[in-house]
């Protein structure tokens, strides 16, 4: 259990990462310069066996004798200052007849063969023997041999040695340097590790708290508490977060308020409709609506119906398209085409009203990679508002022009315009601005936010600008076909 918290686990990473960290290199460290010492130690005994050799050879050493019992010098020196004991074979009985300790310094005889991994090497094949640091039985200690051929003076090199020189070093010395070199650098390990320790704890700490934070803010936002908001300083990536996380809760809390007012002016436009259906068909079955009326009633009736039928499709279609589930289907087609069967759909209404329609596109096809049907809906109603609001004798104006790599669609009017306060909700759904214009309701408000939708949906964008008593313009792009 105490393993879920993720101060706990940090921590022990941490911990983890230092321990093997430490061991690793101080392990490494240390016994690279162990071995450093032992081959200096062993380059150290190789240049005085080599320099005994050449003492033998020039003549400055005698033979050993062992009959005058007379410690040489230069090997009494040798034992002295490698810890060693110093042997010398004869390479002719392979006996050795020279052993010196450097404890007791004696000579004594020794009635002992050399190895024959040493004669081999040093006779045979004419090499330094070098064994390093193994346990000795005899010293009782590690030790590391080296064994060097010895000359007659005028004799070559690649003669047979007449004897060969054993020096035997005891490495306790090493060994006590390389103990003491460990306790020193534990000590400054663990006081590092100690106070990483604590830093880290107090640096893994905050982020803990502030993780702590944002999943308090998180569980409150569950339970659908869009005010919730996290005060993070610091900005690093939970600094970040806690921005992205602050901006999503506005967004939630945005569109949280945005559902409500959907479901209350859904539930408004549904009940005028339903009301007057209602209120219709209770005075006709009651008889408060005498018979002779009930045709006249019945068609007000089925005028609300189809109302209620085209609020309800409009609201479908437009969660359709917020949610996603209405997939475009890109196809390319004549802007320009599509702009002419439009007008000459609402020509009747727009002859009926007195407008003046000026259309400005080319003959030319001006194609366009779009869904044809929706953007046939856009156009619909714009200019269907375009219409609703404009007097007879005013302008309507429609225009597509090619702009790199986009086509540009506007539809503008000479109508009442909207006011500053009103233009910036007119995206809102059920949001209508009819009082700005005839000063009675008119349409479901849900027009503009499906134009918008589509749009958005084709990835691109619709601007409006708009001045009482002027007139308002709408103008949206569309992809360009490639071919």
């Amino acid at each position: 259990m105490i393993f879920k918290s993720l101060h706990v686990k940090l921590l022990s990473i941490y911990l983890l990462i230092v321990v093997l960290f430490i061991g690793f290199l101080g392990g490494t460290l240390t016994y690279s310069y162990k071995k450093h010492l032992i081959t200096m130690r062993e380059n150290d005994i190789i240049d005085c066996a080599e320099e005994i050799a050449r003492m033998y050879a020039n003549g400055d050493l005698q033979i050993i004798n062992l009959e005058n019992g007379q410690t040489i010098p230069v090997l009494k020196t040798t034992a002295k200052d490698f810890d060693a004991s110093i042997q010398i074979a004869n390479t002719t009985s392979k006996r050795l007849f020279y052993n010196m300790n450097d404890k007791e310094m004696t000579i004594y005889e020794k009635d002992e063969l050399v190895s024959d991994e040493i004669y081999n090497t040093v006779c045979a094949q004419g090499q330094i023997y070098i064994k390093s640091n193994y346990y000795s039985d005899e010293m009782k200690s590690n030790v590391s041999t080296v064994a060097y051929p010895l000359h007659y003076a005028n004799s070559g090199k690649n003669d047979k040695p007449w004897a060969i020189l054993i020096i035997n070093s005891d490495l306790s010395s090493v060994n006590k340097a390389y103990s003491s070199i460990i306790s020193n650098l534990w000590i400054p390990a663990a006081a590092v590790f100690l106070i990483g320790f604590v830093l880290i704890y107090f640096l893994v700490k905050g982020v803990v708290n502030r993780v702590k934070k944002l999943n308090y803010a998180t569980q409150r936002i569950a339970k659908g508490k869009f005010d919730e908001r996290i005060e993070i300083k610091e900005e690093d990536e939970i600094g970040q977060l806690a921005q992205g996380f602050n901006k999503m809760a506005e967004e939630l809390a945005l569109s949280d308020a945005s559902k409500k007012d959907f479901v209350s002016n859904a539930a408004h436009e549904l009940r005028s409709p339903m009301t007057s259906i209602n209120g219709f068909v209770e005075g006709m079955l009651d008889g408060t609506i005498p018979a002779e009326k009930h045709e006249e009633y019945l068609k007000i009736v089925s005028s609300e119906v189809k109302r209620l039928t085209k609020l309800v499709k409009t609201m479908l279609d437009l969660s359709r398209i917020e949610s996603g589930r209405d997939k475009l289907n890109l196809v390319d087609f004549d802007i320009n085409e599509l702009i002419r069967r439009v007008v000459i759909r609402f020509g009747q209404k727009i002859e009926n009203k007195g407008i003046l329609p000026e259309i400005e596109i080319d003959d030319e096809p001006l194609l366009v990679n779009a869904d044809a049907d929706k953007i046939e809906e856009v156009l619909q109603n714009l200019i269907d508002n375009a219409i609703k609001f404009t007097e007879e004798g005013k302008g309507l104006y429609i225009s597509s022009e090619s702009k790199g790599e986009d086509v540009i669609v506007t539809v503008k009017d000479e109508g009442a315009g909207i006011s500053p306060e009103e233009l910036k909700f007119i995206w809102d759904r059920f949001y209508t601005v009819d009082k700005a214009h005839t000063g009675h309701k008119s349409g479901t408000g849900l027009g503009l936010p499906i134009v918008k939708s589509i749009i958005d949906q084709h990835g691109h964008s619709i601007s409006v600008k708009s001045t009482l008593n002027v007139g308002t313009e709408f103008v949206f792009s569309l992809s360009k076909s490639q071919k």
